[in-house]
């Protein structure tokens, strides 16, 4: 038997489809990407489905979309948000821009490194957090975010502009 929501088949010559159930009005025109599942999608998967279809894939070929984003938006880049096959491997980078530091990855890719490979099983929204870089390699009481990002010196160099007075006190 095939069902459909909460219709029951008992063989594939009672599944008519394009016409009404006990008439012999067809449709006049073509149905294409037929589907017939073993269970009631949800709205997440029919929508992935006529994706599918307006990209002109086959809707049997099962895929997973990938959400990322960053805060702060300054704070960097992140890499593999996209629409991939079951079961392919994603690659997933988090990459900071000067002065800052990569944190933490929120969502679904919660506990997960700056970068990762990710198999697609499901779809998955997440975001990097990125904070400021505390650091302060050259000792001159500025960290690198203060030096890259806020007065534009240079973070290895206590005196940036060479006239012996460290950055910091300037």
């Amino acid at each position: 038997p095939i069902s459909l929501g909460t219709d029951t088949f008992v063989s594939a010559t009672s599944l008519r489809i394009g016409c009404a159930r006990a008439t012999t009005r067809f449709f006049n025109g073509s149905i294409d990407e037929v589907s017939i599942c073993d269970r009631s999608l949800s709205a997440t998967e029919v929508a992935a489905a006529y994706q599918l279809g307006t990209n002109g894939q086959a809707v049997t070929t099962l895929q997973y979309q990938v959400n990322l984003g960053a805060t702060p938006l300054s704070g960097g880049s992140v890499t593999g948000t996209g629409l991939y096959n079951a079961g392919q491997s994603v690659p997933i980078t988090a990459a900071p821009n000067a002065g800052y530091v990569f944190s933490a990855w929120d969502g679904d890719f919660t506990g997960q490194p700056a970068s990762f490979t990710y198999t697609a099983n499901a779809n998955a929204t997440s975001t990097a957090t990125f904070a400021e870089d505390t650091a302060d390699p050259d000792n001159d009481g500025l960290t690198n975010y203060q030096e890259i990002v806020t007065y534009g010196t240079l973070p290895n160099n206590p005196d940036t502009d060479d006239d012996e007075i460290p950055d910091g006190d300037e």
